[in-house]
């Protein structure tokens, strides 16, 4: 399943944060430049959940150690 962002919100709101950075209220952007930031805002939004993906697996291992660690010291000490 492929990630996408809705295109007319997305225009509208990249239109305002762009303007607002540009500082040019009613500056132009081409359908060209709203699909380049499009791509990237997408790509990026990927690579983030990529990484919490990531992350959660890493926290799920290190749940998991601990739990087998805690084990193994009630185990040795009984």
């Amino acid at each position: 399943m492929k990630f996408e962002i809705p295109k007319n919100s997305f225009d509208r709101i990249a239109k305002r944060i762009l303007s607002d950075v540009s500082g040019r209220r009613y500056f132009r952007f081409t359908q060209e430049a709203l699909d380049i930031v499009h791509a990237e805002c997408e790509s990026y939004l990927l690579e983030m959940f990529s990484v919490q993906k990531e992350l959660t697996f890493l926290f799920g291992q290190e749940t998991l150690l601990i739990e087998h660690f805690r084990a193994y010291l009630l185990v040795k000490h009984t």
